[in-house]
């Protein structure tokens, strides 16, 4: 455009000289070249765009919230009240052609973002290069778009120039490039290249080529003609794999994906591909301890180390909490990768179960410095450990980034306020528990701690109302129970109050505090036996407890 605009200006000079007039019409503008926020990734639309970038995040958390107030994850296996709890992907990457838009993303759990892999489709590339489903359904040929032909599709047939030799990777890095280049005549390469090749070695790599730039269609359809070849167990192996993959997670056709399994299964039942089949379907079924025995078989017979450690870690992490045996798989998977940001997470995670604040923080800070996708879980989990470690002011900063990032963070609201109800700012945190319960979070443990603040700001009706609240929400709440036996006590309702430190020494017997409370309790009611004998087993177990002993001392003098 400047170009266009520079000659044109030559041409109106010449004009006026050559006939004395002013040349009509409007001067082109000059036109700066523009960065659509389309293709900008979110951690730089977040820098760049704040504002547009709050928004879109909002939006797609907003499409994904169900009729009860939950968010959903784009499988529809899991749902929160905790935006935390996701991260948002692009259906289409990026590196593909996909553009940062409300369209193009989704919500994902950890969890499935680590089994997700490459199992989801392309559906707008496809569309491109493989037609309409039910145009390609039956037949290898592709059906371009006239609109896509006209803007795209080149003079001259890409197809005319292709040269085969007799090197099958030299064609392979063609196909590549070709695909890299989103050209539009890919089934006629394959086709020549199938001439040369046409075994199932050839047949699966283009598959597999195909499958890892999600276009999956030509992928079964390469896949499905290895197969068919049949000859070297390894490459009809990998090609079942891969279909029953497409069927099970892109088609949702569960009956095609067993079927494929079957197959794989009687070929090599224990072999790399079947193995690894059986774990993923073992722990999509819950049956975790069978998966992980697959999956260590799937290892031995020489799979991909590195994926496998990370969904064994993810199973001992977040299905069977054992963070211990998920830190000692990472730490293996760390040798094999060391600067993977995703392993650092997870063992972030694995130290902040074990109660290692300290190195969970540590680790959560390295994740902040890139530009993951756990980046907004990792300011979340750094704030918490922050809390834990007592380090209120920096944790209050970072929730209240997040709550800038995202003002409907439930879990942010939350943990601000226990910060500011330990620094003794009670006004402030009473009006963050107000936020979270508003949100939704009205959970026994928020009730509980909304109940202990106003107990602080001497709003003791308050405070019942909600102590009694929380345990509605959940009678086991020992906090909650243990709150409202005090506010019993206060009012001189011994007898409700022992029920209440009754019911939670039914749950935690050895809570000394609770032992404690009871046998003050007791002796209020001039029970001094049963008062001292709870007493004194109060002391047992912790003898700094204020006020124990000047209880045993006031009930030696009764006893004498």
């Amino acid at each position: 455009d400047n170009k266009k605009y520079f000659v044109q200006q030559i041409n109106n000079e010449l004009y006026k000289i050559s006939y004395g007039e002013e040349v009509l019409g409007q001067e082109p503008t000059v036109k700066e070249e523009q960065i659509h926020l389309q293709q900008l990734t979110l951690g730089e639309l977040r820098k760049l765009a704040p504002q547009y970038w709050r928004e879109l995040v909002n939006k797609v958390f907003e499409k994904s919230k169900d009729k009860d107030g939950l968010y959903n994850s784009a499988s529809g296996n899991f749902r929160s009240l905790h935006k935390r709890n996701f991260q948002i992907d692009h259906i289409k990457p990026m590196s593909k052609g996909g553009l940062t838009e409300i369209d193009n993303l989704q919500l994902l759990t950890i969890k499935e973002n680590l089994l997700k892999g490459s199992t989801y489709s392309d559906e707008t590339f496809q569309e491109y290069v493989e037609g309409r489903a039910e145009e390609t359904k039956n037949t290898s040929k592709i059906s371009v778009p006239p609109e896509v032909d006209k803007q795209c599709a080149p003079e001259q047939s890409i197809t005319e120039n292709i040269s085969v030799g007799d090197d099958v990777d030299q064609f392979i890095s063609m196909l590549t490039e070709k695909i890299k280049r989103k050209e539009y005549e890919l089934d006629d390469i394959i086709e020549i290249g199938a001439k040369k090749y046409g075994s199932a070695e050839y047949f699966n790599r283009v598959g597999k080529l195909l499958y890892v730039n999600k276009l999956n269609l030509m992928a079964k359809n390469a896949s499905n003609q290895a197969v068919e070849i049949g000859g070297n167990t390894e490459f009809v192996e990998e090609s079942l794999f891969r279909l029953a993959n497409i069927s099970y997670y892109d088609e949702k056709d569960v009956v095609a994906a067993e079927g494929y399994s079957r197959k794989l299964t009687e070929m090599n039942p224990n072999g790399g591909m079947s193995q690894l089949w059986q774990g993923m379907m073992r722990q999509n079924s819950g049956e975790f301890t069978e998966a992980l025995k697959c999956y260590d078989k799937a290892i031995e017979a020489g799979e991909d180390k590195l994926d496998i450690l990370m969904v064994k870690a993810e199973i001992f992490l977040m299905d069977l909490n054992k963070p211990d045996e998920a830190l000692g798989l990472l730490i293996e998977a760390k040798k094999i990768n060391p600067d993977d940001f995703e392993l650092d997470f997870l063992m972030g995670m694995a130290y902040f179960q074990l109660n290692k604040f300290e190195e969970a923080r540590s680790l959560f800070e390295k994740v902040l410095q890139s530009e993951t996708s756990n980046a907004i879980n990792a300011y979340f989990y750094r704030a918490e450990c922050l809390n834990v470690l007592g380090k209120f002011s920096e944790a209050i900063a970072d929730y209240s980034y997040l709550l800038q990032t995202d003002p409907s963070d439930v879990g942010a609201y939350i943990g601000r306020a226990k910060c500011l109800h330990e620094l003794k700012k009670y006004s402030k945190a009473n009006a963050d528990y107000d936020a979270a319960i508003k949100l939704g979070g009205d959970e026994a443990s928020v009730l509980t701690l909304k109940g202990q603040c106003l107990q602080e700001m001497n709003r003791h009706e308050e405070a019942y109302e909600h102590f009694k609240k929380a345990i509605e929400r959940d009678p086991d709440w020992t906090e909650a129970l243990f709150s409202l036996g005090d506010e019993y006590r206060r009012r001189k309702r011994y007898n409700e109050a022992i029920n209440c430190y009754e019911r939670c020494l039914s749950i935690l017997p050895d809570n000394a505090v609770a032992i404690a409370s009871l046998g003050y309790m007791y002796m209020k009611l001039h029970k001094n036996t049963k008062a001292m004998e709870l007493i004194d087993k109060a002391i047992a177990i912790d003898p700094e407890i204020q006020g124990v002993l000047y209880c045993k001392e006031v009930l030696s003098k009764r006893l004498k």
